[in-house]
């Protein structure tokens, strides 16, 4: 997640609107080659969504997120209630808190 900052940060100082196109294809593909070199990360994160149809405020949530390759997620979310979303690559598996049942999904959106 730093390098991703780093890169960035280097994208803006740098100037890269104003690159040629070969230059561009040459950082992305740089980019893309960071990008899989990362095998893994966790963090923390802060979700804001805001809604135009509604007068309430924006709404809040964050948690811990943790990934691995390939394709595995795991998200907790702490606020504004405990949640827990889980893939393995194949099915994104939910569980709320307090809930005993779990929500196993396919990634069409069918549910078991």
């Amino acid at each position: 997640m730093k390098y991703i900052r780093l890169i960035l940060i280097y994208l803006f100082c740098v100037g890269f609107v104003s690159q040629s196109g070969a230059e561009e294809t040459d950082l992305l593909q740089l980019i893309q080659k960071q990008y899989q070199s990362i095998l893994s990360f966790s963090g923390r994160f802060i979700q804001t969504s805001h809604r135009v149809d509604t007068e309430t405020g924006p709404k809040k949530a964050g948690g811990l997120v943790d990934y691995k390759r390939p394709g595995k997620m795991r998200w907790l979310y702490e606020k504004p209630e405990e949640q827990l979303l889980v893939t393995n690559g194949i099915h994104p598996i939910k569980c709320s808190s307090g809930n005993l049942r779990f929500t196993v999904n396919s990634f069409d959106g069918s549910a078991r």
